[in-house]
């Protein structure tokens, strides 16, 4: 833009200076007479004031060649300005890309290496699960027959549990439920064989064991704990909608009890989590 006014510029002085040039110059006569004398006289100001006309617009049209020089002169200093930036943000740019890149490279190898581990955990549990269903089962069946009692029986169970011997307590609230599947701590043996199953990674039989509970004995104190526990045996499985239902179901049917706030912070970490 600055470039075409600044060739305006030029040809309008040069068409000034045509016009003024052809203004001044000497007309020749063919016969000069006396007139031409006096005719002399009065062309000579005419001429003076033509040629200051001239100087005047070839001074004006300097200054205006000078102020649109000095205008792309600013311009071009801005548009070098302005790649400048450009290219400093492109910079930043890529490298910013460079680093999520790899952090994201990063995450994904993490969770690998998290998922390798977490197998390899289950199966180290596993094959020591088995070993030790395998041993002879001399000792606790003894334990178990020393208590007489159904009561005595079940707190034997849970004795086992709290000294973390799970195998042997496993074994026990089986055999408690097999002996008294209708007894008033039946309901409590199902939730600990939940609890237990969930910790060896067999979410599908803990479920089946919280659901026990909620069904047949809807009037046991650990139905609202099965509840809980069921929804995070969902959880723990992968089955996210289900977990979010049953937990529901917690807040709803037991509203202001621990299982509830629970039950309520699990679903505010899956929120968290987009689960």
């Amino acid at each position: 833009m600055f470039k075409a006014r600044l060739g305006l510029a030029v040809v309008a002085l040069g068409m000034s200076i045509a016009s003024v040039v052809m203004a001044v110059a000497p007309v020749e006569e063919a016969e000069p007479d006396a007139l031409a004398p006096a005719t002399n006289q009065v062309a000579a100001p005419s001429r003076d004031r033509a040629m200051m006309m001239l100087v005047n617009k070839i001074q004006a049209m300097q200054q205006e060649m000078q102020k649109l020089r000095g205008q792309l002169e600013v311009q071009a200093h801005d548009l070098r300005l302005m790649e400048q930036q450009q290219r400093a943000f492109y910079q930043d740019l890529n490298l910013r890309v460079a680093k999520t890149e790899n952090s994201l490279t990063k995450v994904a190898e993490a969770r690998a290496n998290a998922v390798v581990a977490a197998t390899a955990i289950k199966q180290a549990v596993s094959a020591k699960a088995a070993m030790s269903e395998a041993q002879p089962a001399t000792k606790i069946a003894k334990k178990i027959e020393s208590a007489n009692t159904p009561k005595a029986q079940y707190q034997q169970a849970y004795k086992l549990i709290k000294g973390k011997n799970y195998s042997d307590a496993e074994k026990a609230l089986r055999g408690f439920i097999e002996a008294y599947p209708r007894h008033e701590l039946t309901a409590n043996a199902h939730y600990w064989l939940g609890e237990l199953l969930i910790n060896r990674g067999q979410y599908d039989e803990a479920i089946k064991q919280f659901n026990l509970v909620i069904d047949q004995f809807g009037n046991s104190p650990k139905r609202a704990a099965a509840m809980l526990k069921l929804g995070y045996a969902y959880f723990r499985k992968g089955e996210f909608v289900s977990a979010r239902g049953e937990l529901g179901k917690v807040k709803k049917q037991y509203p202001n009890s621990t299982t509830a706030r629970l039950a309520s912070a699990r679903l505010l970490d899956m929120d968290k989590r987009g689960l």
